[in-house]
């Protein structure tokens, strides 16, 4: 007696036309993600450069009052207003006098010159840094 024999092979691997498909809808899905992942990342560093420059505006504020009236000057409620964590993927974080930038998985330092805040700070990261940078929206020049 003959058995009907079948059109697919019994072999255990895949064929040519089930990889390329297989690859085909990663390279689609990839395609769909890639550009939300680099959108969120420049929607969160335009939220942080925001923030610090409006809290750049409050400490400038702040310190021409204390010229004024001279008055104790009081950053904390600056500081606790700039690390305000709405976002775990994107939020300043102030600690051992520097400010971090968490940007997803990237973090971006902030030196704050003079550290005890005596007079206005300065707020700044390196140029050199790809991601300060991005941070202030500058291209490297050569």
């Amino acid at each position: 007696m003959r058995t009907k024999q079948s059109h697919f092979s019994h072999s255990s691997a895949f064929s040519l036309f089930e990889l390329i498909l297989v690859i085909f809808i990663l390279a689609m899905l990839g395609y769909q993600a890639l550009p939300r992942f680099w959108v969120s990342e420049s929607v969160c560093l335009y939220k942080l450069r925001s923030k610090l420059l409006e809290s750049n505006d409050a400490l400038t504020l702040l310190y021409a009052k204390h010229m004024v009236s001279s008055q104790r000057v009081d950053v904390s409620l600056i500081l606790e207003d700039l690390t305000n964590r709405q976002d775990p993927h994107c939020f300043f974080e102030y600690r051992q006098d520097r400010l971090l930038a968490h940007i997803g998985q990237q973090t971006l330092g902030f030196v704050i010159d003079p550290k005890d805040f005596s007079s206005k700070p300065k707020i700044y990261c390196s140029l050199s840094n790809e991601l300060c940078r991005s941070f202030w929206g500058k291209k490297l020049k050569k």
